[in-house]
């Protein structure tokens, strides 16, 4: 008794484990297919995602155009910087006291000895005093720029004091009324630096409404002044600054920023700082903007506008930065891509230490882009391109691939479903017999209806079967319509096209779709696609005897179970099926009956377990 309660708690437990396990096979198929659905939609998030990043450069190269006081800074390297400095025309070395340092930019004598030749005061005596005592920590900046490098607020006006700017001995005097350019390291030398006076004065005549040059070149009565042209347009001055070293720490600490960034940023940053303060330093007047006049000759719009039509040229030689300032009323005319290829141009000089043919250089850029006007489509275009060309290449071969796999992987499920699907002249015979039974009357998929043709298609489906075709009534022209209807339909009365006009398809459990819903069902992965989407079975052959002779034979689930429940429950078993799985529980069931008495059908679950009970029960005694 012991042995046979065991076998029985031992077979519902196998039976009950057996749905959970077919329950939990659903549902790791489901998550397969999840699975491979988000793997395909994987790409196209790629291709979505670099996309959008493109959106986002070209949204943020937008703004940048548009927004006021753009400044470009850039560093560069020197090609030799063991060697020593290049002598440039015009620079005349003290022979005093040797070269110091001749791996670097800063030389000591060459200040020295233009100061002796052009008898310059010391530049000590320019800055303020320091006391000895004085403990301050800001005391560094009150130092020797030469030494520790240049701040701001002890930069010179070239305005205000031309003789530190070395722009006072110019051969013509003319030149330093109104001359932005401050040179107080003397970086460029004699003749450099009269090379870009000139340059910048005749830019100044170039794209400047007011008359001072003209005044200053002599009586008012012998040259006029020019008049502002039709429609007026404001003044553009140019202006250009140079320095060996900048004080790093002390500009830094000026503009709040820390000391943990990179270092180039870090140089960039002081450029910044340095050349929008003397920006804003150099173009401010409130004096003459205060005496405003309506007569538009007695008014400086340069002045009043505090720099908003000033561009400066920053250099700092030791720490290899170039910045360009602009303001806001150029900025529409340079854009910060442009002042970028006019740094790009200026590097090769700056590389092999000619800074004069540098900024003369820059200068000529400035005035062809100012006499271009505003950038065109097609520069922006240009630009884009040159900058971010890679970067769309990068997005779109990543959107091709992701494409072309897309389109693989539907490929191949679409091929191994259909190929899956394949049914031969018996299994079709088969299907279409059940599904005479089901009788679908539209795609489950869809839901419209299949063309069965008139009401007379039963009519019309007995005629062709018995064949009168050979003996005609006397309404001919019905007949020929019944004819039409027939061809609709095939001898089970099934729909030969689906609602989208083409064949039907039909699967293994009888079930029919459209053509085109089925490939949607298999292409759109919401489901397994080797499974029907009514009855969830396989659209493949039965793999019941392969997965029988993996089992082991005392393990073995009755087969009269499961071919009874396969006849009470599902709806694709058909006549030949019934009997093929009754001969086969009369040979298992039936071992302990007598030759040809046959095992009777099992109708419920209680007549199931106890005939497994009495199988198992066999095969353990």
């Amino acid at each position: 008794m012991w042995r046979k309660m065991s076998l029985h708690c031992f077979f519902t437990y196998n039976s009950s484990f057996g749905v959970r396990e077919q329950s939990s096979t659903l549902r790791s198929q489901m998550r397969r297919a999840q699975r491979r659905r988000l793997f395909s939609i994987r790409p196209l998030l790629l291709c979505v995602l670099s996309v959008g990043i493109i959106l986002v450069v070209i949204f943020i190269h937008c703004q940048q155009s548009q927004t006021a006081n753009v400044a470009t800074a850039a560093l560069w390297q020197h090609n030799h910087p063991y060697n020593p400095q290049l002598r440039q025309k015009g620079l005349v070395l003290s022979s005093s006291a040797p070269h110091e340092h001749s791996g670097t930019i800063l030389q000591q004598t060459d200040t020295t000895g233009l100061q002796t030749q052009f008898a310059i005061p010391p530049m000590h005596q320019f800055l303020p005093r320091r006391d000895e005592d004085d403990e301050d920590q800001d005391s560094e900046r009150y130092h020797n720029p030469s030494l520790y490098g240049w701040t701001p607020d002890v930069y010179p006006d070239p305005l205000a004091n031309p003789i530190r700017c070395a722009i006072a001995y110019l051969p013509e005097t003319n030149m330093t009324d109104g001359l932005r350019l401050c040179d107080v390291d003397w970086v460029l030398g004699g003749i450099y630096l009269e090379a870009v006076a000139n340059s910048l004065h005749n830019f100044s005549e170039a794209f400047s409404n007011s008359n001072r040059w003209d005044v200053s070149a002599g009586p008012v009565t012998e040259v006029a002044p020019i008049e502002p042209p039709e429609p007026w347009t404001p003044t553009v001055d140019l202006a250009v600054a140079l320095v060996r070293k900048m004080n790093l720490p002390a500009v830094l600490r000026e503009g709040s920023y820390f000391a943990y960034e990179d270092e180039d940023d870090m140089v960039n940053d002081a450029a910044q700082i340095f050349a929008r303060t003397l920006h804003d330093a150099w173009w401010k007047n409130p004096d003459e903007c205060s005496n405003v006049s309506t007569d538009i000759n007695n008014v400086n719009p340069a002045d009043c506008h505090h720099g908003d039509n000033g561009i400066l040229i920053f250099l700092s030689i030791q720490d290899r930065v170039c910045f360009i300032s602009t303001g806001s009323e150029v900025s529409a005319i340079l854009p910060w891509w442009r002042l970028d290829h006019i740094v790009a141009s200026m590097k090769p000089d700056l590389r092999r230490r000619a800074y004069g043919d540098a900024i003369l250089q820059a200068i000529k850029d400035l005035s062809r882009m100012l006499e271009a006007g505003p950038p065109t489509i097609s520069d922006r275009l240009h630009d884009f391109v040159a900058r971010f060309g890679v970067v769309i290449a990068f997005a779109f071969f990543t959107f091709a691939f992701g494409a072309w796999g897309e389109y693989r992987d539907r490929r191949k499920r679409w091929q191994y479903a259909e190929q899956r699907s394949r049914l031969s002249s018996v299994e079709r015979e088969k299907a279409s017999m059940l599904q005479q039974e089901y009788k679908s009357r539209c795609c489950p998929i869809c839901l419209e209806d299949f063309d069965y043709g008139d009401e007379k298609q039963e009519n019309v489906d007995e005629t062709t079967s018995l064949g009168s075709w050979s003996a005609r009534t006397e309404d001919d022209t019905e007949k020929e319509s019944l004819a039409d209807n027939s061809k609709r339909v095939d001898r089970f009365g099934i729909p030969l096209k689906g609602a989208d006009g083409k064949r039907i398809k039909m699967l293994r459990c009888g079930h029919i779709f459209c053509e085109s819903c089925w490939r949607q069902w298999v292409h759109s992965g919401c489901g397994n696609p080797c499974n029907c989407p009514v009855c969830r079975q396989d659209v493949g052959k039965n793999p019941s005897k392969r997965s029988s002779r993996r089992c082991p034979r005392s393990s073995r689930p009755d087969p009269a179970g499961r071919s009874s429940e396969a006849i009470s429950t599902h709806p694709s078993y058909d006549a030949v099926a019934r009997s093929r799985a009754d001969a086969g529980s009369a040979r298992l069931v039936g071992g302990g009956r007598e030759a040809g008495e046959r095992a009777p059908l099992l109708a419920s679950r209680e007549e199931e377990s106890e005939s497994s009970e009495r199988l198992v029960g066999e095969t353990y005694v």
